[in-house]
């Protein structure tokens, strides 16, 4: 191993990317990452190799390549380069080879650039981070919606419980304990960024700037009624919710929400509409569970999504929290929700 991809570069990669372990392939046994830094020439030759997966710079400019070295003596920091230290012997499979011909480069796997991101974004960045390695998406700028699902070959980068296993063997690598507390909020299964974001918001604590909404699922299946056949007989199918909210409210009883994320971009025209309107109808049939659709009004406008989520709230029969008349706190609370949407729902792009 010459080279090792890892932070925000190995995230940018593998979310580009199919995914680079494929079923039945053995995992690298290498437990160490390289001693050094590339030099200025050798980062630029990486980066024409891998530069279309990376996005530009928040100036608009190349941003450096984040690699991964053992030795504190091994860094370099330039334009082209940011290096990160990381000394202690890693689980098996913490590293993926690339098989890029004429390069020796390899990248973090997606649990070890989980870890990574967690020692350096707050608690809700790693969870957004851990829902994407764990969705069933892959970024794709070709593509209207900016993503496509990954479909067999394809596969998700990792998921909860793999992730999970890594944390147990990691010790107390940088990062760990936050990425212990963020995993807490990840999910399996999202299947666009805006989605994983409305999730990560209902369930998250206030605190943090969530709604506490419930326990969250995705893209989880329902038994609707479709109508009958031709001979009389009841037809049944399957709807998938993009987001699932369980609640059990002050009486004891278990409530279920459903919500569904329709952008113009994917969900316009006339037989799309159509369709969207029959599946929220079959839903609406399903005696224990409450529909909600969220549009591009929700994703473009705070206040028409933190109405949206209030309504949310009321159908699953949850107090508000915090309340109104707690005045400072919850100003505070409503400038961290704001902050998650922008940054999960609105903006999502910018992170991942």
């Amino acid at each position: 191993m010459k080279v090792c991809l890892s932070h925000m570069t190995a995230l940018h990669w593998l979310l580009r990317h199919f995914n680079p372990r494929q079923r039945g392939d053995r995992a690298s046994r290498a437990t160490t990452v390289p001693s050094c830094a590339p030099g200025i020439a050798e980062a630029q030759e990486i980066r024409q190799v891998i530069g279309a997966s990376l996005p530009a710079g928040k100036d608009g400019g190349e941003p450096p390549i984040d690699v991964v070295v053992s030795r504190r003596e091994g860094r370099r920091s330039s334009a082209e380069v940011t290096s990160h230290l990381c000394s202690s012997r890693l689980p098996a499979g913490s590293f993926v080879p690339l098989h890029i011909r004429g390069f020796d480069l390899w990248v973090t796997s997606p649990e070890l650039t989980f870890v990574h991101l967690a020692g350096e974004l707050d608690v809700a960045g790693a969870a957004y981070v851990g829902m994407a390695l764990c969705s069933g998406f892959r970024l794709e700028e070709l593509d209207v919606s900016g993503t496509v699902r990954r479909r067999p070959p394809d596969e998700p980068l990792t998921t909860v419980s793999r992730i999970g296993a890594f944390l147990r063997r990691a010790g107390n690598l940088r990062g760990v304990a936050k990425a212990r507390r963020a995993l807490k909020y990840v999910r399996d299964g999202a299947l666009s960024p805006p989605e994983a974001g409305i999730a990560l918001v209902a369930e998250m604590r206030p605190a943090l700037g969530g709604y506490s909404l419930g326990e969250v699922s995705l893209n989880e299946g329902f038994r609707v009624y479709a109508g009958l056949s031709p001979a009389g007989k009841p037809v049944f199918s399957t709807r998938y919710p993009d987001v699932v909210i369980r609640h059990r409210d002050d009486q004891g009883n278990l409530r279920l929400l459903g919500i569904d994320h329709d952008p113009t971009l994917t969900h316009g025209g006339e037989l799309r509409r159509s369709l969207d309107l029959e599946r929220g109808n079959q839903l609406e049939s399903c005696r224990r569970l409450v529909h909600f659709t969220f549009t591009n009004l929700q994703t473009s406008d705070y206040n028409a999504f933190a109405s949206s989520m209030d309504q949310v709230r009321r159908a699953l029969g949850k107090r508000r929290e915090p309340r109104e008349e707690q005045g400072e706190l919850a100003r505070r609370i409503d400038c961290e929700r704001r902050d998650l949407w922008e940054r999960f729902v609105h903006g999502w792009i910018n992170m991942l």
